[in-house]
C-alpha cells in the first residue's frame, strides 16, 4: 500500500515538472511580462510599456541570437553578467527550467526586427 502512495505522489510530481518542461519560450516570455519593456517584432510582440523620459529604449528581441547563446541569456537574467557595464534591469524569478526553457528561445530568435 505505502509503494502505490508513493509511486502516486511520484507520478503527480513528475506530472507537474511536465507542465513546465512544456511550456514554451514564448509563453514564459509574457508570462514574466517581459514584453513590459522589450519586443520581438519578428513575432508580432510589441512592448507594452514606454520608457520614461531620457530613459534608454529597451532593445528588440527580433535578433537577439545572433550576438548571444543560450548560456549568456542565463547568466544575463540571473544579474551575473553585464553587458555595456550594466545588468539586466530584473532578475528572472521563474524556475531554473523556465528560465532555461526562455534562454534557449531567446537563442533562437535570429530575424532582425524593426527598433
Amino acid at each position: 500500500m505505502a509503494v502505490a502512495a508513493m509511486s502516486g505522489a511520484m507520478i503527480g510530481a513528475a506530472s507537474i515538472n511536465n507542465l513546465t518542461s512544456s511550456a514554451d519560450g514564448k509563453s514564459i516570455f509574457m508570462d514574466s511580462k517581459c514584453q513590459n519593456c522589450h519586443s520581438v517584432s519578428s513575432l508580432g510582440i510589441k512592448r507594452t510599456a514606454e520608457p520614461k523620459a531620457g530613459e534608454l529604449i529597451p532593445a528588440d528581441l527580433s535578433g537577439a541570437g545572433l550576438k548571444h547563446n543560450a548560456d549568456w541569456f542565463t547568466q544575463w537574467l540571473n544579474k551575473e553578467i553585464e553587458l555595456n557595464g550594466q545588468k539586466h534591469l530584473k532578475k528572472f524569478k521563474g524556475s531554473a527550467g523556465d528560465l532555461q526553457i526562455l534562454s534557449n528561445w531567446l537563442a533562437s530568435l535570429k530575424t532582425k526586427g524593426s527598433k
